[in-house]
């Protein structure tokens, strides 16, 4: 979900300082961008290049269950792929030794590159969609709760479900269809050094 103190990161991942309340990371991730062929409202669009993002994120802990996280990401391929500022607020409750669930909420934010790659539509083009041309801020927001469990020693068992939703700019393209995303998973996981 990626809110509270470690949040999870996708592609190559590197600690960059650690403390008990405080924590800052850096990554490195593939954004595999769009083509025309992805959906059909998209033909007549230009792509968005696939590119490289560098990712610099960090976790503070305000209290024993309390939370804050924010995090930018950066195309540094110069494909035109833009910035994201991500930000997240966290509660933890300890059901039991073994059992805790995480509360989260957060909003992300974009540059103009990002939002006009993601969410616009040139004035210009094959394209049947009307001009739209998104300016820079807040995009996102989403709220959503996890469970973790850990069965013995090394096995976790956890659990997830999400929503997110479309705010501003891209709310309004003419490229979003539905505004609101949901989204659950389960999982198991090794700890092998604990």
């Amino acid at each position: 979900m990626g809110h509270g103190l470690r949040p999870r990161e996708s592609g190559a991942s590197a600690t960059l300082a650690e403390s008990d309340r405080f924590h800052l990371s850096a990554s490195l991730r593939i954004d595999k961008g769009r083509d025309g062929s992805d959906a059909p409202i998209l033909v007549g669009l230009p792509s968005v290049r696939s590119t490289l993002r560098a990712r610099v994120s960090g976790g503070y802990a305000l209290t024993e269950r309390w939370s804050v996280g924010a995090g930018v990401s950066q195309d540094i391929l110069g494909r035109d792929g833009g910035a994201q500022l991500s930000t997240s607020l966290g509660y933890t409750w300890p059901v039991t030794e073994q059992t805790k669930v995480t509360f989260g909420a957060g909003a992300s934010f974009g540059d103009r590159k990002y939002l006009r790659g993601h969410f616009g539509v040139p004035d210009a083009g094959p394209s049947p969609l009307p001009a739209f041309s998104p300016g820079v801020g807040l995009y996102s927001v989403d709220a959503g709760v996890e469970v973790m469990s850990a069965i013995n020693r090394h096995w976790v068992v956890f659990g997830a479900a999400r929503v997110s939703q479309l705010k501003g700019d891209a709310r309004r393209s003419p490229l979003t269809i539905e505004p609101t995303g949901y989204s659950v998973s389960l999982g198991l996981a090794y700890r092998c050094c604990r």
